[in-house]
């Protein structure tokens, strides 16, 4: 018998076109499994699905998908798996569809909360008589049920075309499947396939037949054929699959908890088989629903009346069941170790309290009780799993249907996925798209969510979205408000000190909540990026709780290193020992002592190579890395400039990512995984003197937006270069209406003038760049004294526009502070210094707000004339919207009603 590596190749199973797959035994053991090996001549993109499909597998924790057992490259990469007797196809009575139902949709939920969707459900891909040495999950599903084969799986948080080729099989595929439409994809795409195995268990043939087009072309007109069922099935079970079923994915269960629960809710079967050709009402004397004769509206509104129950928060965050996967290996383990996600030991305490505030904003949506948004602070030291608790909680509350999740990913300095916009972008599924195309799919979105979405919430979200406009966190926190009464939302905010305008969203839902309910949670991960006070300043504020986390109880910590990792006793409690307790720290210890070797299989896991010792666990990643790769120079090197660069890593070592170091971010790209590496290769480079070369090749590359590209010229030692993109830069990012983060780039483009003339014209777009980013952080002390050094800068270097702008400011802080005849002079003052500078918008604007001067102080008829002054001038311009508002108020104090009526109307249909 051929043997692979420790285990013995006993018969052939199956054969594909890249690989082939064998019953195995562990030689030491004996446990039975399933070998997966790829054959030596495939191409590259089929080795690479391969290794995709390996680690999708072994990064999924849960009792009913497929357990990944080993893995190795001998030549030609495998994994072994648990090894199955037969396929779902022999359940034949409807109490045993609704088990194997139910431990699929389990399965799912488990997946999709982690951003995964299958791609292929059907009766083929899911196992039975796995169960072997694991313990069985104990939900009453067949024995051994496991999903499988996840090699056509879907990221949700990746960044790829919107577009590609069909993918799954047909009849089981969904029509966005079949249209190639990977924008739309959502947990209702593997929920459609979930429909046609039902329809397949009951009659013995997925509800469309024939050749493979035939069969394509039914499934995307949507018309569901008779059923015949082999066995009896409850009356309800029509509308059940023909909501599975719907060609449109906004018309399908958002989520495998909605469909396991109302699986559970159609009662037991019938004694005579139904025959079923469209859904019905649930009155049994209601006629059919003709599919073809409605459109989609009319659907949703039967939907509606049917009232399928959703699935909402339940009493525990703990699962019912108590199970365990089979434990590692012992020379499996040091393969698996990199690949595995560490599973959440412990602190139960503190899942108890943050399940207990989703649970108090989850009351019925028909109660009258006020409803505030909950706000739930993280802390602790580096390796204590502050975000990998707010992780954990993210996908329960998404797997349990408790809430709708919003990840939001911050950095200092930000990446091209870090911020509020870009966790949107995310959550509705709009990369890529643009104009109507977006709005479309926002429209799509939205309206799984509203029944009924204003076409300007629509207009406005998609034209912040692709860039065409701003919003104020208010207005984006007034847009979606209400999209998340019917389910709540959790925003989990991963180091939330680095984002300011995340925060300002969140206390813009917080100030919603006085006027509406609103069931919304935020998870913030507090870090310490330039808003870190502001996170402090949240604790102890109504509605917030701080959970501060230490050390896990030594029997946690050691449960993970010897049941999950596969530790040697001993060894075990040498590395509690030396993490003190923190999970993170611990887990870095392993990943260094794989890399060095110093981990050897033993009779009881995995042990210290003898004559070992321990490495320090604070330089333990970059030492980890450097074992990794041989101590090559070279690709140290490589790896720091990829650091210093901060975004990808082109080219990423396998062995890298097998120890967790790297990973594949929701780009597809890979990134540093351990924040520690990525700042011990920067020192290394500084150390080394090749920082500044780093900084300098970064900013060549070519696909960076300005901001980030000044701030590597800066720190490459070139401020020169650096001034125009940093200064654009900051006005980019002010667009996105991240201040805090554009007023540092303006004081970098300071920094960087500091070598140039006064009489540089950028000097004056600096300073008024500086002084209107903090003007629209408020009224402030600051803003005043700021505004006033503006004036005397702009009179001793001779800068006009600095001194216009201004003035224009000092009225507006006059105005705030009760001085309207003031504030008017300096309006007065700073639209004539505009219109002298050829700037007939600037002056425009000025204007309309000393429109809004005039009328404060009671003069009706000169707030008209400057207002509607204003209108003509920017006609077209943004500042239309706030001309006609202006002009409105002040003819609504004249009593021209109708006229103020126009001018609202007109500013409405500009939002």
């Amino acid at each position: 018998m051929e043997q692979l590596r420790t285990w013995i190749l006993e018969r052939h199973l199956a054969s594909g076109g890249q690989g082939q797959v064998f019953a195995a035994r562990h030689a030491a053991t004996g446990r039975p499994a399933a070998i997966k090996r790829l054959r030596s001549l495939v191409e590259e993109r089929h080795l690479l699905a391969f290794r995709r499909e390996m680690r999708t597998i072994a990064a999924l924790d849960h009792p009913r998908i497929v357990q990944i057992l080993d893995v190795g490259d001998e030549g030609e990469p495998w994994f072994a798996m648990e090894l199955a007797t037969h396929t779902l196809r022999a359940v034949d009575d409807w109490p045993g569809v609704v088990r194997a139902t139910a431990a699929v949709l389990d399965a799912l939920a488990h997946a999709h909360g982690r951003g995964m969707l299958h791609l292929d459900v059907k009766p083929a891909n899911v196992l039975l008589g796995c169960a072997e040495e694991v313990d069985e999950a104990g939900d009453d599903a067949p024995l051994g049920l496991r999903l499988s084969d996840f090699g056509l799986s879907h990221d949700l948080r990746a960044i790829g075309p919107t577009r590609g080729r069909a993918v799954g099989t047909p009849g089981f595929m969904s029509p966005e499947q079949i249209r190639g439409e990977r924008g739309r994809y959502g947990p209702e795409t593997d929920l459609y396939a979930v429909g046609a195995l039902v329809w397949e268990l009951c009659a013995g043939r997925p509800p469309f037949v024939g050749g493979t087009q035939d069969v394509l072309r039914a499934q995307l007109r949507g018309t569901l054929p008779p059923l015949v069922p082999r066995f009896p099935v409850p009356a309800l079970l029509a509308e059940w699959l023909g909501w599975c079923l719907s060609p449109s994915p906004t018309l399908r269960p958002q989520r495998a908890a909605d469909l396991l629960l109302a699986l559970r809710s159609l009662g037991r079967e019938s004694e005579a088989p139904i025959g079923i050709s469209r859904p019905s009402a649930r009155d049994s004397g209601a006629t059919t629903l003709d599919l073809d004769a409605l459109d989609d509206a009319t659907l949703r509104d039967a939907e509606d009346t049917l009232g399928w129950p959703r699935a909402t928060a339940p009493a525990t965050w703990r699962r019912p069941e108590v199970w365990r996967r089979a434990r590692p290996l012992p020379d499996g383990g040091l393969a698996m170790t990199g690949l595995r996600e560490p599973r959440l030991v412990g602190r139960e305490a503190e899942r108890d309290r943050l399940w207990d505030a989703l649970r108090s904003i989850q009351v019925d949506r028909t109660s009258a009780r006020a409803v505030r948004p909950r706000v739930v602070v993280l802390r602790g030291p580096r390796g204590a799993g502050t975000s990998r608790l707010a992780e954990w909680f993210a996908e329960r509350a998404h797997e349990s249907g408790a809430a709708h999740v919003l990840r939001i990913h911050h950095a200092d300095p930000p990446g091209e996925e870090d911020g509020l916009e870009a966790a949107i972008t995310r959550w509705a599924h709009v990369r890529g798209l643009e104009g109507g195309d977006l709005e479309d799919r926002l429209a799509d979105v939205l309206r799984s969510l509203l029944s009924n979405p204003e076409p300007w919430v629509i207009r406005s979200i998609a034209s912040w979205l692709d860039g065409r406009a701003t919003i104020q966190p208010a207005a984006l926190a007034a847009a979606l408000g209400g999209a998340w009464n019917e389910r709540p939302l959790l925003l989990v905010v991963d180091d939330a000190s680095c984002g300011p305008e995340t925060l300002d969203f969140v206390a813009a839902l917080s100030a919603q909540a006085e006027h509406v309910p609103l069931r919304v949670m935020a998870v913030l991960v507090a870090g310490e990026g330039p808003a870190a006070d502001r996170v402090t300043g949240l604790q102890g504020a109504e509605g917030v709780d701080t959970l501060t986390l230490g050390p896990i109880e030594r029997v946690d910590l050691e449960l993970l290193l010897r049941e999950w990792i596969g530790l040697d006793p001993e060894l075990a409690d040498r590395v509690a020992t030396e993490s003190a307790g923190l999970p993170g720290d611990a887990l870095a210890l392993v990943a260094a002592l794989r890399a060095r070797r110093r981990l050897v299989a033993g009779p009881r896991g995995l042990a210290l190579l003898p004559g070992s010792d321990l490495v320090e666990a604070d330089t333990a990643p970059l030492q980890t890395a450097s074992e990794a790769l041989g101590h090559d120079e070279d690709a140290l090197q490589w790896l720091e400039a990829a650091a210093v660069a901060g975004d990808r890593v082109d080219l990423a070592p396998e062995a890298l990512l097998d120890l967790g170091l790297l990973r594949v971010d929701a780009a597809g790209e890979v990134v540093f995984a351990d924040p520690d590496l990525r700042r011990a290769l920067i020192r290394r480079a500084d150390e080394g003197g090749r920082l500044a070369g780093w900084h300098l090749r970064a900013a060549d590359r070519g696909d960076l937006p300005p901001e980030r590209v000044g701030r590597h010229l800066l720190a490459g030692g070139r401020p020169d270069l650096a001034i125009d993109p940093l200064i654009a830069g900051a006005q980019a990012v002010l667009a996105r209406r991240s201040l805090a983060e554009a007023l540092e780039l303006a004081a970098l483009a300071g920094e960087a003038l500091a070598g140039t003339p006064l009489d540089d014209p950028r000097w004056s777009v600096q300073r008024v760049l500086r002084m209107t980013i903090t003007s629209m952080r408020g009224y402030s002390p600051e803003l005043v004294a700021l505004v006033e050094a503006s004036l005397v800068e702009a009179e001793t270097c001779g800068w006009p526009s600095l001194r216009a702008r201004a003035l224009e400011l000092r009225g507006w802080c006059r105005h705030i502070g009760g001085d309207d005849d003031a504030g008017i002079a300096d309006a007065t003052a700073a639209a004539r210094a505009w219109e002298h500078l050829g700037d007939p918008l600037s002056a425009a604007r000025t204007r309309v707000n000393q429109s809004l001067y005039e009328l404060s102080s009671g003069r009706v008829e000169r707030a008209i004339t400057l207002s509607l002054g204003a209108v003509q001038v920017v006609q077209g311009d943004a500042t239309e919207i706030a001309a006609r508002v202006a002009a409105a108020n002040a003819l609504q104090r004249a009593g021209r009603w109708d006229e103020a009526g126009d001018q609202l109307d007109r500013a409405r249909a500009m939002a």
